[in-house]
C-alpha cells in the first residue's frame, strides 16, 4: 500500500513537530519538515530521517518562498517526483508549528518576533497556496486569553477589544487573523489550535527559563534550587504531549475537507498552581525525601497571566476527543524521559 496523504509541518524539529511528524509517519504518511533549528534539535528527529516517506528541509520559513532559496522547492518537488513518479502534487494538510515562542526573547527581540511569527506565516501561507493545500492548521496560542477575566476560556473570548500586551502574544493573535483571512480568500480550509501548557518527554530544557514541570524535574535530579516567580499561586492548564498529538492527528479525520475556519482549545480543562506542580514534580523524583529539592521565589516576570484554564466543550465535540493521560501519569512519564535524557549526557 502506498502512502496516504502528504503533510507538510514546520517547526518539525521541535517538541510538538517532532511527535507529530513520527505519528504520521507510523501511519504511512508522507511528511515533508521545515526547521531551521533555531529552536529545533536534530535529536528530536534524528530516528527518522532514513525514513522514504520523510524529507527534511533546513530552512529559514521567511525564506521559503524566496528565489536564492529556490533550491529547498526544488528539494521538496525532487523528493515528491522520486515518490511519485509524476511532476505535480499537492500538499493534503499544512502544519504550521513553526515560531518564536520564548515569550521572553520576543520582548527583547520585538523586530524579530514579528518577522518570524508573522511574515513567516504569510510565507508558509503562500507556500500552501502554491500546492494546492488541501487544509492548513495553525498553531497558536493560549497566550490570547492573557488579559481576559473569564475563566475558562472559551474561542470566542479572543481576540475582542480585551487583547494581550506581551509581543508574542500579539504576534500570534496578527499571525492567526492572517491564517483566517488568507485561507478563506483562497478557498482553503482551516484549523487554528490554541495550546495551553503542552508539556512531555523532549521538551526544550535549554532556554533560559524552560518550560515549568521539565525545568523542575531537571534541576531537582541535579539537586539544583527550583526557581518560581512569584508566590507560586499562578494556576496553568497543563496537556500532556500525546493527547495534543492525538487532537492534531484529528483533523485528517474531522477536518480535512472543511473549507471554513475554526479555532479550537487545546488544554486539559483542568490547572494547577505552580508551587502544586512543584510539589507533584518533587514527589515523584524524590519521594518521601521530597523536603531535600531546594525551592527559589523570585519576582514575577511581566506578561504572564495569573490564571490560565481551556474550556475544551467546543473541541470535545468536534473532534469526539478527550484527554487520556492524567496529570499523575503525564508527571510520570516527564520525569523518567528527563532523567533518561540526563544519563545519557553524563555518560
Amino acid at each position: 500500500m502506498g502512502p496516504k496523504f502528504v503533510i507538510l509541518i514546520t517547526g518539525v524539529a521541535g517538541f510538538i513537530g517532532s511527535h507529530l511528524a513520527k505519528k504520521f509517519l507510523r501511519e504511512g504518511h508522507v511528511v515533508i519538515g521545515i526547521d531551521d533549528l533555531s529552536v529545533g534539535f536534530m535529536e528530536n528527529i534524528g530516528d527518522i530521517m532514513d525514513n522514504d516517506y520523510f524529507l527534511f528541509i533546513k530552512e529559514d520559513i521567511r525564506h521559503i518562498n524566496k528565489i536564492g532559496r529556490i533550491n529547498s522547492v526544488c528539494k521538496i518537488e525532487e523528493f515528491m517526483f522520486d515518490l511519485w513518479g509524476q511532476e505535480t502534487f499537492s500538499f493534503d494538510i499544512v502544519y504550521h508549528l513553526a515560531a518564536r515562542g520564548e515569550t521572553y526573547w520576543c520582548q527583547d527581540n520585538s523586530d524579530q518576533a514579528v518577522d518570524i511569527n508573522i511574515n513567516g506565516t504569510l510565507a508558509i501561507l503562500k507556500l500552501a497556496y502554491k500546492y494546492n493545500a488541501q487544509h492548513f492548521v495553525f498553531a497558536d496560542t493560549s497566550a490570547e486569553y492573557d488579559r481576559s477575566s473569564i475563566y475558562p476560556s472559551l474561542e470566542k473570548d479572543a481576540p475582542t477589544q480585551v487583547t494581550p500586551q506581551g509581543i508574542y502574544s500579539i504576534t500570534k493573535m496578527a499571525a492567526s487573523q492572517f491564517v483566517r483571512t488568507w485561507t478563506d480568500e483562497k478557498g482553503i480550509g482551516s484549523t487554528l489550535f490554541r495550546p495551553f501548557n503542552i508539556y512531555g518527554p523532549s521538551m526544550n530544557l535549554v532556554r533560559d527559563i524552560p518550560p515549568v514541570i521539565g525545568g523542575f524535574a531537571k534541576n531537582i535530579i541535579k539537586a539544583k534550587d527550583c526557581v518560581i516567580f512569584g508566590d507560586g499561586s499562578k494556576r496553568r492548564d497543563f496537556l500532556y504531549i500525546d493527547d495534543a498529538i492525538d487532537l492534531f492527528f484529528a483533523v485528517k479525520d474531522k477536518r480535512m475537507f472543511s473549507t471554513d475556519s475554526e479555532t479550537y482549545n487545546m488544554g486539559s480543562g483542568e490547572n494547577y498552581s505552580v508551587y502544586e506542580v512543584y510539589e507533584i514534580v518533587a514527589n515523584e523524583i524524590l519521594g518521601s525525601n521530597k523536603d531535600i529539592a531546594g525551592l527559589e521565589f523570585q519576582d514575577n516576570k511581566p506578561y504572564e497571566a495569573q490564571l490560565t484554564l481551556a474550556d475544551i466543550n467546543k473541541t470535545r465535540r468536534a473532534f469526539n476527543w478527550h484527554p487520556k493521560f492524567s496529570f499523575a501519569s503525564g508527571i510520570k512519564k516527564t520525569c523518567n524521559a528527563v532523567a533518561e535524557k540526563l544519563a545519557e549526557v553524563e555518560e
